[in-house]
């Protein structure tokens, strides 16, 4: 009985060993690498060229992988838990269909071209917007100071919208997260980790 307990532990932590490298090596081999995951085709479709030429405009270094191209590249998309395609995999975050929209904000901070900290908060609003002015009531009930681009006055607050692809106010900017409408569980959880409530 003990024989088959000490094999049973042996196998146990041989399988978490490997389990263990298995992760660390992956973890360590995508590390800092940039990927976009396509298959043929997905080039007919605008947004993803569009999300193209935004990767090339801002001297993105990333790699082109066709999953129909080989079979490592279908297991590198596994191993990445990306089954949707086009998908970009930028700086360790997921755009699905590589949107440029969607890409834009994160690209124009790491280009330097925003003055935006990680504890910074801004909201774009318009003065007739009921969720924006709910949204100022809770960070005013929160104590969060913030600054306020209303784009019906502020051409920076029309920039930033442009930036983060919004198409509706209120859009809340907590450094590199942004919320996109008037969502309480999630500016909690933003404010909550910038350390700003």
């Amino acid at each position: 009985m003990r024989f088959v307990k000490l094999l049973l532990l042996i196998g146990l932590v041989a399988g978490i060993g490997y389990s263990a490298y298995s992760k660390f090596s992956w973890e360590r081999a995508v590390r800092g690498k940039n990927y976009v995951f396509y298959f043929g085709e997905n080039n007919q479709f605008q947004s993803f060229r569009d999300g193209l030429a935004l990767l090339d405009r801002y001297e993105v270094d990333y790699e082109m992988v066709d999953i129909e191209a080989t079979e490592e590249n279908k297991k590198l998309s596994d191993k990445m838990n990306i089954h949707r395609f086009p998908t970009c995999f930028l700086d360790g975050k997921v755009y699905v269909g590589c949107n440029a929209n969607e890409m834009r904000y994160s690209l124009a901070l790491a280009a330097g071209e925003l003055e935006i900290g990680s504890k910074d908060v801004v909201l774009l609003s318009t003065s007739r917007c009921g969720y924006c002015n709910a949204t100022k009531k809770f960070l005013g009930e929160n104590k969060v100071s913030y600054i306020e681009h209303d784009l019906d006055f502020s051409s920076e607050g029309r920039r930033l919208l442009w930036l983060v692809g919004g198409n509706g106010v209120p859009v809340l900017l907590v450094g590199k997260d942004v919320i996109r409408g008037y969502n309480i569980q999630e500016m909690k959880r933003v404010l909550k980790k910038a350390d700003v409530i």
